[in-house]
């Protein structure tokens, strides 16, 4: 019954444009604890949801799911990132990958992410741009894999002209490279 269940609801996720339907499979999925992530990608990426139902819809599944919330957190990201690419969304975006990070320090993945949202057509000192390297830089101390970080970071610096600390963040990754696994 359980993965006759799973196959209707990723049905339901994948094809349905109904927003009434996919909140009653939503809350269904959500009654019948159904703990799976791959189904749960599936419904945060139906094109249908609103931005503002598909944060809902992250942070309830986050609360009622905990052991995947950093997981949750990253997708809705990748989501958000991709359904437009307005300052708002970045924003929201960055929050969501902050909130994974929270739930895995030691996780590089949301802060390699957060690079990822750098937007090179404004200096560094545009709000969303001053807001990713606040949160790498804060953040990168905590993780295990601390090279990746810093050569990202090396050629956000480099490509927003800022070449001495651009050195630096290449420095600190040639260094942590030839300790890390």
């Amino acid at each position: 019954m359980h993965s006759n269940l799973k196959s209707n609801l990723e049905k339901i996720f994948q094809y349905s444009r109904n927003p009434d339907e996919l909140f009653d499979a939503f809350q269904l999925l959500i009654f019948k604890k159904v703990n799976d992530l791959e189904l749960f990608k599936i419904l945060l990426a139906n094109p249908t949801i609103s931005k503002d139902e598909l944060l809902m819809f992250s942070e309830k599944l986050a609360k009622d799911f905990s052991d995947l919330a950093g997981d949750i957190y990253l997708w809705t990201s990748r989501v958000i990132e991709n359904k437009t690419n307005q300052t708002e969304c970045m924003d929201i975006a960055l929050h969501y990958l902050k909130k994974s990070w929270l739930t895995n320090k030691f996780n590089n993945e949301p802060l390699l992410r957060a690079c990822s949202l750098f937007n090179f057509e404004y200096d560094i000192d545009f709000p969303l741009n001053k807001n990713v390297i606040a949160f790498v830089e804060e953040s990168v101390n905590y993780v295990k894999i601390k090279s990746k970080i810093y050569y990202s970071l090396a050629i956000i610096y480099k490509k927003a002209g800022l070449k001495e600390k651009s050195r630096e963040c290449e420095m600190l990754a040639e260094k942590w490279a030839s300790v890390e696994d």
